[in-house]
């Protein structure tokens, strides 16, 4: 097995790291696991890889696996906070063997030769084994930045008593062996709010009654730690859970199964049209493969970066097709990193893929063609909006997510309609027929552009939807005088909703807009204290709106 050696950026410490055995770019997902061990030579991580069997392990289930080192002197538990800091840095180190960084564009979008040599570890899934003082320095993380973690294992340790009158408590599910017994109830009560369901001798269970992923279960003895405990505790606790951005400091979501195992999953096919090598993951229902009628399909583009595989974590859009019976499509971007949704000539045609791939499931699959709706999470929900725009009589709805386009990402541009292609193209078909388009789009109040001012991308976006809907278009407030309603206009009517008993503190703040003719055609929702992220209702409750619409032939628009 071979340890890569690499320093942190500023050269202050450094860090040992696996990287599995698979491709790096990949349309599956890739996870990451820190071990926070107490010292720094090689031959110590060399055995705990050897030990636990982790090359194994790393190569199936494609985990990137690092081993922070501590300084000279140990890890310091006396300024705790500090390493933690450092903690940190060592995580954002762990997706190249070099010093290769993620240059954006204009946009705020990762450029994709920056991203092709890089491995892609999403936030949500970073889990933390502490070994002694490591597991001290990760008991110093789950108080201070529990925001960096999904779940955490740690054997012994000790905490600075201090650093409680600054914890945030937070969720954060955990596996303890011979845990100070102050830190072991902080993250049971405090942090899980979990209760006792199991108690002996040898060790005790505390879960949450809502949530049982947020769960603590602390044993008095340490384990064998070996090949078969860290299988274990891998299958058993780790591949369960991740930590999704919907509060300030992260909720406790469950894991989905392998994509391999769930999705029709098309790689390098090259059957469409334009004879290119692209990706796409597809989703049928049960019911839908043993009956012989027409169903809706709901077509979801992945986020900036992101690919097929974890956009069906984000939005679960197919579980929600398996109960309502619609074939779900996951497509990966021409370039496998991003969108066209500017329609730039000079890259790939983004939207011509995803017409032919369209075209492909209707053909091939039991797809109602009145009832196609298409989604996107962030640079994906901008290229949702360009494929509704440019093929509306195609495209029964849009419910988008979280999209920071047109313009800049957090700042001011003045745009007009001829400015943006996408914009003037949808105007040029509207000239033609005066098309409609039923809109839900979903943004969190922990985004850029919040509260939302003139001149911002949101504004950009919802003032094309209502002129396009023919809803009456009111001046945004300028960013240093928002409006109250935080959605830069108020809609004309108002719902608020916790639609999630899981996590009761997830606000939907619902405006609706409605056009001349007294149609609720678009509708602009805001979730408090979500961050870039697609919430666990989003995708459910934009599914709910645009259900009740089909095109008609003529290109009209109808009702279910």
């Amino acid at each position: 097995m071979e340890l890569v050696y690499k320093k942190i950026e500023d050269g202050s410490r450094d860090m040992f790291i696996y990287f599995p055995e698979i491709p790096m770019r990949s349309p599956f997902r890739r996870y990451g696991l820190v071990i926070v061990r107490p010292d720094a030579s090689r031959e110590s991580a060399e055995k705990i890889m050897e030990d636990w069997g982790l090359k194994e392990l790393a190569d199936k289930e494609a985990l990137v696996i690092s081993f922070p080192n501590p300084g000279c002197g140990g890890w310091r538990l006396s300024a705790t906070e500090a390493e933690v800091d450092i903690l940190l840095k060592m995580q954002d180190e762990m997706c190249t063997p070099g010093s290769a960084r993620i240059t954006l564009t204009e946009k705020g979008i990762p450029d994709f030769a920056s991203m092709s040599n890089r491995w892609h570890l999403m936030n949500d899934t970073r889990y933390y084994i502490g070994i002694g003082d490591g597991a001290s320095m990760v008991y110093g993380l789950c108080l201070l930045h529990p925001e960096a973690a999904a779940g955490i294992a740690c054997i012994g340790g000790e905490v600075c008593t201090d650093l409680f009158q600054k914890a945030v408590p937070a969720p954060m599910p955990a596996r303890l062996y011979g845990a100070p017994e102050d830190m072991f109830d902080f993250l049971a009560v405090k942090g899980n709010q979990a209760e006792p369901v199991r108690a002996c001798n040898e060790s005790c269970v505390y879960v949450n009654k809502i949530n049982p992923l947020m769960s603590v279960t602390c044993w008095m003895q340490p384990p064998v730690l070996n090949r078969c405990w860290m299988e274990e505790l891998y299958e058993s606790f780790f591949s369960k859970i991740r930590r999704i951005n919907t509060g300030m400091h992260g909720d406790i979501d469950s894991r989905m199964a392998d994509a391999a195992h769930i999705f029709e999953c098309h790689l390098e096919d090259t059957c469409l049209s334009d004879g290119l090598p692209h990706t796409w993951f597809v989703h049928i229902p049960e019911r839908v493969r043993s009956g012989d009628g027409k169903v809706p399909m709901v077509m979801f583009m992945h986020g900036g970066s992101d690919n097929p595989a974890e956009a069906a974590q984000m939005s679960r859009f197919h579980e929600i097709g398996e109960q309502e019976g619609f074939i779900t499509v996951y497509p990966w971007g021409t370039n496998r990193s991003s969108w066209n949704s500017d329609c730039n000539p000079d890259e790939a045609d983004d939207d011509a893929y995803l017409l032919s791939l369209v075209h492909h499931m209707i053909q091939k699959y039991p797809v109602d063609a009145s009832r196609i709706y298409v989604s996107g999470f962030s640079n994906g929900a901008a290229q949702a909006q360009v494929f509704a725009m440019r093929h509306p009589k195609l495209t029964a709805g849009l419910c988008h997510i979280d999209s920071n386009w047109p313009g800049k990402r957090d700042g001011i541009t003045e745009l007009s309609v001829k400015d943006i292609r996408p914009f003037a193209m949808a105007m040029e078909l509207k000239e033609e027929q005066d098309y409609r388009m039923p809109v839900w789009y979903t943004y969190g109040t922990r985004e850029p552009s919040y509260p939302v001012y003139r001149g911002c991308s949101q504004q950009h976006q919802y003032d094309f939807w209502k002129v396009y809907n023919n809803i009456m278009v009111k001046e945004t407030p300028p960013r240093e005088q928002p409006h109250p309603c935080g959605c830069g206009v108020e809609g004309d009517t108002r719902e608020q909703m916790h639609p999630l008993a899981v996590y009761p503190h997830l606000c939907y703040d619902i405006q609706r807009f409605y056009s001349k003719e007294g149609e609720n055609l678009y509708n602009y929702v805001l979730v408090r204290d979500k961050g870039h992220e697609v919430a666990p209702a989003d995708a459910w409750l934009g599914w709910n709106y645009v259900k009740n619409f089909r095109r008609l032939p003529d290109g009209r628009l109808g009702t279910v």
